[in-house]
């Protein structure tokens, strides 16, 4: 690749976001998005080394701040956030999970394959040169599965790993050592449920009143199962898939809306790295069960059923609530106040001067105040009135 497309690319990855090329430009820019995609975000191994991100190879004054505010030599636990969706159990527990366990348990990759085709991750990879197919998350997971080990122990574990209910009851990684889980973690496995819940489970509690679509006369199913037996598009957003499948006449032309399945479902932000410690410690005086509850949902107590990955796309979930959990976490919180954002800053700032300076009174990172008090219990309450679950992603 010339240098001099150097700083041209570090430019496109700045405007284009974290690590999603630009539909828009792909037409003119195919080989350019195509690079500005496989850059996608450096190792989070230690802090980001120059030589081995082209960003870095810029002058200084073309470096353009990467996403999240970050920039070189910053470490990434700091600046990952992390966000909380709703979650919708039942589309998890009759849709998604049975798919897994059609592909996993009978060897049937029809129903994955086809809740698979919806999501983002697929719709990416479709810019994919033909030469590095093989390299597909979609082609790797096959392979992954088509050397499973297989008898009537490992499929008894399987059918365990896919049945949501039983899985749930067994994810408290504090009381089960050995959740049912594969005999090793897969990256493209882990992606594909990830992009799965994303498409079809995970929802927005926010919603702003301009995106509220008018109620209309046309008739509607609510059957999840319904998605796998019409045609669809790629561009299928976590908000549409929950939807009630609207039946439009069969001469109306689809027009994929790409810009909307980005952003179709905004989380509601609960802090960066160590603002979950300042909530969970900041719950555990109010209720020992709130605290449990909230580190099954975002400090990683809950094991999922191929693990996670923080900051990696479609790896990032890292626990989730169902909703009768979040109906006992709304019950904890429910005569709560939470602490004012400006006390609660300037009560970090404080304890950030007392690490450098002896004091009388030793204070620990979780006595601190929240200052994402507010935004958790909103979600909770939220989330308790639709009767949905929770789940939190830190990417």
């Amino acid at each position: 690749m010339p240098k001099q497309t150097v700083s041209d690319l570090c430019l496109y990855r700045s405007l284009e976001g974290s690590y999603y090329p630009c539909f828009d430009t792909v037409a003119h820019h195919r080989a350019r998005v195509f690079w500005v995609f496989l850059l996608k975000r450096p190792s989070r191994k230690g802090t980001v080394q120059a030589e081995v991100y082209p960003c870095a190879q810029a002058p200084r004054k073309e470096r353009p701040f990467l996403p999240c505010g970050i920039s070189i030599g910053v470490s990434w636990a700091d600046t990952m956030m992390a966000r909380v969706y709703g979650f919708d159990w039942e589309a998890y527990t009759g849709l998604v999970m049975p798919a897994f366990a059609h592909w996993l348990v009978d060897g049937n990759e029809t129903f994955i394959h086809q809740l698979y085709q919806q999501t983002r991750c697929a719709l990416e990879e479709q810019f994919i040169p033909s030469a590095m197919q093989l390299l597909s998350t979609w082609l790797r997971a096959k392979t992954f599965v088509q050397q499973l080990p297989r008898g009537p122990h490992t499929n008894k574990e399987y059918q365990l790993l896919c049945a949501a209910e039983q899985f749930t009851i067994l994810s408290d990684s504090y009381v089960y050592y050995h959740p049912p889980q594969l005999y090793q973690n897969s990256d493209a496995i882990r992606a594909i449920w990830g992009a799965i819940v994303e498409n079809h489970c995970q929802l927005q509690l926010l919603q702003s009143e301009a995106n509220i679509r008018p109620e209309t006369a046309w008739p509607t199913s609510w059957d999840h199962m319904a998605l796998l037996q019409k045609p669809t598009s790629f561009c299928v957003s976590a908000h549409e898939a929950n939807e009630p499948i609207i039946e439009q006449d069969a001469d109306t032309e689809a027009i994929p809306e790409i810009e909307d399945m980005d952003n179709a479902c905004k989380g509601v932000e609960i802090g960066r790295h160590p603002t979950t410690l300042h909530l969970r410690g900041w719950l555990a005086m109010r209720s020992v069960r709130a605290m449990a509850l909230f580190e099954l949902l975002a400090c990683g107590r809950r094991s999922l059923p191929f693990g996670y990955r923080a900051g990696e796309p479609y790896e990032a979930y890292v626990g989730y609530l169902i909703p009768d959990e979040v109906r006992h976490l709304a019950d904890c919180l429910r005569d709560e106040q939470p602490p004012d954002r400006v006390t609660a800053k300037a009560d970090y700032a404080s304890f950030r001067q007392e690490q450098s300076q002896p004091v009388k009174e030793f204070r620990m990172i979780d006595e601190v105040l929240p200052d994402h008090a507010d935004s958790l219990m909103e979600a909770v309450h939220l989330a308790a009135q639709r009767g949905l679950g929770l789940i939190c992603s830190i990417e």
